[in-house]
């Protein structure tokens, strides 16, 4: 594995672990076995590996979704397992490194903002689109609107400041929350698929599920 990967791989590994903040050049350089100038050679500054850390988590995302998209045989699966993908990536960037970012990593704060505002957002509403194409989403809902609220209540559950992870299980807020707010747009039909799902306990997500591909069955 070529050096500034393996800079790269350790400095994402302790900013999750302990936080942007905490974690300095120093630290960096200790884990790696390697100099500060060594560090430098690649990286010139603690704010180029931050925002490489989030230009890949953002990568990452965005393949799992197109993913999920090109595996899924209706929009309702699509929507659903679109949902659980993005509330990952911000479980895995919690609130404190998001917070981080945006008082002193500006330019990967608004890298992150680009990312939520436009492909989440786009991908969601395409998803939404296509369910009223097919007759599975009311067709008078408003696909930006109901986007919106979607992202934001994606964003909302995922805080753990308020869903704290000891008192709401992620699976279980996944299923829920999501399941909802999907039956709350969709049609008889949609309903009838979603019941389908439901009664083959195909909507229970985990590990194991989110890597099954249940829709091939």
């Amino acid at each position: 594995m070529e050096t500034p990967v393996i800079i790269a791989e350790k400095a994402h590994e302790l900013f999750l672990k302990h936080g942007i903040r905490s974690v300095t050049m120093d630290d960096i350089a200790t884990e790696v076995h390697v100099s500060k100038k060594t560090i430098y050679k690649f990286f010139e500054s603690k704010d180029a590996l931050v925002e490489n850390f989030i230009e890949k988590a953002i990568a990452e995302n965005e393949e799992s979704c197109k993913s999920f998209i090109r595996k899924s045989n209706d929009p309702i699966t699509e929507l659903f397992f679109t949902m659980v993908v993005v509330q990952k990536m911000y479980l895995d960037l919690n609130k404190p490194i998001l917070n981080e970012l945006e008082k002193n990593h500006h330019k990967a704060y608004l890298a992150m903002k680009e990312h939520k505002d436009g492909f989440i957002f786009q991908t969601i509403k395409t998803s939404i689109e296509n369910g009223i194409t097919k007759q599975l989403y009311q067709e008078d809902i408003n696909p930006a609107l109901m986007s919106r609220f979607f992202l934001e209540s994606l964003l909302l559950i995922s805080d753990t400041s308020i869903f704290p992870s000891t008192a709401y299980h992620t699976t279980t807020l996944s299923e829920e929350i999501f399941g909802h707010l999907i039956s709350g747009i969709a049609t008889s039909a949609g309903t009838n698929l979603i019941n389908l799902y439901k009664n083959q306990h195909r909507f229970v997500l985990g590990p194991q599920t989110l890597t099954r591909p249940f829709w091939e069955d």
